[in-house]
C-alpha cells in the first residue's frame, strides 16, 4: 500500500533514485474512494534523490506508476509480493520517462495498459 509521504525506490534510468509519494491519482477501485496505491496505479511523485550527471533535478515533479509493492498482491494461484516499493516515472504522453527498467514488475501492470513498461522491463512476474 502506497500512501502520501512513502518514500519509493525508482526502477528506471532516468536519473532519479528515490522519490515521495505526493499524491494518489488513479486507484483500481470503482468508486476511487481508496486513499492508497498499490501495483499499477498513477501516482503523484517528488525527487528526492537524484544522479547529479542527469538531466532531472531534485524536487521535481513527476507521475509515476507502481511497479512493485511490499504489501501482497491476490491472484487466481495464490498471492506475490516483493522487498520493496517501487514505481517507474512517467512522462506527459504517460511513456516511461526513462529508456530501461530494472527488476521485475508485476503483471497487473500490463493489464493496465503499459505495455511500453512491460517492453522494456526483464522480467514479469
Amino acid at each position: 500500500m502506497i500512501f502520501s509521504k512513502t518514500l519509493l525506490k525508482v526502477s528506471d534510468n532516468s536519473g532519479v533514485k528515490y522519490a515521495k509519494c505526493l499524491k494518489v491519482l488513479q486507484t483500481k477501485s470503482a468508486s476511487g474512494k481508496l486513499n492508497y496505491g498499490s501495483v499499477g496505479d498513477i501516482i503523484l511523485v517528488s525527487a528526492r534523490v537524484c544522479s547529479f550527471d542527469k538531466k532531472v533535478k531534485k524536487g521535481e515533479v513527476f507521475k509515476a506508476v507502481v511497479v512493485r509493492t511490499k504489501r501482497t498482491v491476490r491472484r487466481d494461484v495464490g498471492l506475490l509480493f516483493f522487498n520493496e516499493n517501487a514505481v517507474v516515472l512517467l512522462n506527459k504522453k504517460m511513456l516511461p520517462y526513462g529508456t530501461r527498467v530494472f527488476g521485475p514488475i508485476s503483471l497487473e501492470v500490463r493489464r493496465r495498459n503499459f505495455s511500453k513498461i512491460s517492453a522494456l522491463s526483464t522480467l514479469i512476474i
